[in-house]
């Protein structure tokens, strides 16, 4: 009757255990399951949605921000810090999150059988981090260089694929592979120095579980010796250490992804932080519009880029009313574009310089002053897309769903390029290719030109455009 009774308890026990051995094992793939669907996710939102607004701010900073930023190096912060930052809030945060609980569970469980062989375990586990210290700040170093050599060759690649024709047509591709070299070596001395903090800082915190092992042996075996533990919590213990040494090992990785993580960020806050030039004061009316056609006005204007540099403009006073022509002539160099530029409000003036309608330009909208002109400069930019899209570009936004047709002919005509247009085999619809490298020089500006035409304006500002242009 014992042996049956205890044969019966014997086998509940053991269903009630791989009962909840079974029901464990479905709540830990429920949950991680759904970890990574609340965090993964919300990681590329974030990403999507950042990158949103670097992109959305950049393109309200001014020319004197692009004047000291490499194009590269901003494409590298668009991409590659940004994925860095998604990697910081999803996986970051994920193993935070898990290297957190199990450090709570598994200490509580080993609190429970031996409080002070417990402490002795945890010792090393302080003086471990305190030296993984200083190994963040030389990681940081190194990573804070890497990124910023990865910016520096993203714009290389950006100038020299930019510029593919004149480098082939001056037999220059030796040179600049010397140059890319030179690039790639420092990139590469970088990493190098990145992994050589890495692989002395893994096996650091690795050394964690064989220490607690270690510790385990001498002093948890004194401990059965003496009866204080059994050999089911030895092994227990010894179970527990090997549980903590997963997230101790990952504790490197996690240092590394939030230390690139806080590189990237600063790399983006850069940008975020950097107020444009040309904005509208709190003062201005937003509603305020410009009815009539502008008269403008230049009262003493002087202008240079910036402290370094000499004046470009010196006392300059115009005068132009409203429904008439105006003409620039000087010599190269004498700021005849830069006027141009300031007359576009692409280029900022202090206060009490430049009017529009007798009204100073800084109490306008910005966004209205630059509705209301049509610019093109001395030299004009093409995108990659059809003929069509590129001239009758105003006309990008929702409210805009389509172009014009008989509007598109009417500008082009204008340009005097309908005719060139219309000797392409798809017309309008060509695609022109990178800068419209399927155009000639003249080709382009009258584009441009057209699609100033296109774009509803009272005041046109031409930037020798002619330049290019066939006499006839």
């Amino acid at each position: 009757f014992r042996r049956v009774l205890f044969r019966s308890t014997t086998e509940l026990l053991l269903k009630d255990t791989v009962l909840s051995i079974f029901i464990l094992a479905g709540i830990l793939v429920v949950s991680r399951t759904l970890s990574r669907i609340l965090i993964f996710i919300p990681g590329r939102l974030i990403e999507f949605d950042l990158r949103n607004n670097l992109f959305q701010h950049l393109t309200k900073l001014d020319n004197s921000f692009f004047r000291s930023e490499k194009v590269g190096d901003l494409m590298s912060r668009l991409v590659n810090d940004i994925q860095s930052l998604r990697l910081t809030t999803a996986l970051g945060f994920l193993h935070i999150v898990n290297t957190t609980m199990i450090y709570i569970f598994v200490v509580i469980q080993m609190l429970k059988i031996h409080l002070l062989l417990t402490l002795y375990i945890l010792i090393p586990i302080p003086f471990v981090l305190y030296m993984v210290r200083f190994f963040v700040k030389k990681l940081y170093t190194h990573i804070s260089e890497n990124q910023k050599m990865l910016g520096k060759i993203t714009n290389f690649f950006v100038e020299t694929l930019g510029s593919i024709r004149i480098v082939k047509s001056f037999v220059a591709e030796k040179p600049l592979m010397e140059r890319f070299e030179d690039y790639n070596q420092s990139f590469l001395r970088t990493n190098i120095k990145m992994a050589a903090i890495r692989t002395s800082m893994f096996p650091f915190i690795g050394i964690i579980g064989s220490i607690g092992q270690f510790l385990l042996f001498i002093i948890g075996g004194q401990y059965i010796i003496s009866g204080e533990l059994s050999v089911g919590d030895f092994v227990a213990f010894s179970s527990y250490i090997v549980l903590l040494a997963w997230p101790t090992a990952s504790l490197a990785w996690i240092i590394n992804i939030i230390q690139r993580g806080k590189v990237s960020l600063e790399r983006i806050n850069k940008i975020l932080n950097t107020e444009p030039k040309i904005k509208d004061s709190e003062l201005v009316d937003p509603t305020l519009k410009i009815q009539d056609t502008p008269r403008i006005e230049i009262k003493d204007l002087n202008f240079k880029y910036n402290e370094t540099s000499g004046p470009i403009l010196k006392n300059i006073n115009i005068e132009i009313p409203s429904g008439t022509s105006f003409g620039v002539f000087g010599p190269i160099g004498c700021g005849k574009s830069t006027l141009a530029q300031i007359l576009a409000r692409v280029e900022e003036v202090p206060d009490g310089h430049y009017f529009i309608n007798g009204k100073d330009v800084h109490q306008w909208p910005l966004k209205e002053v630059r509705d209301t002109i049509a610019y093109v400069s001395q030299t004009p930019f093409l995108f990659s897309s059809l003929i069509s899209e590129n001239i009758g570009f105003s006309e990008t936004e929702p409210d805009h769903p389509r172009i014009q047709e008989d509007k598109l002919s009417d500008s082009a005509q204008k340009a005097c390029v309908e005719s060139d247009i219309q000797l392409f085999p798809k017309s309008y619809d060509t695609l022109i290719g990178e800068r419209g490298v399927i155009l000639s020089g003249g080709q382009k500006t009258r584009v441009a030109l057209a699609r100033a035409f296109y774009k509803p304006h009272r005041l046109l500002i031409l930037d020798d455009v002619l330049s290019a242009v066939d006499h006839e």
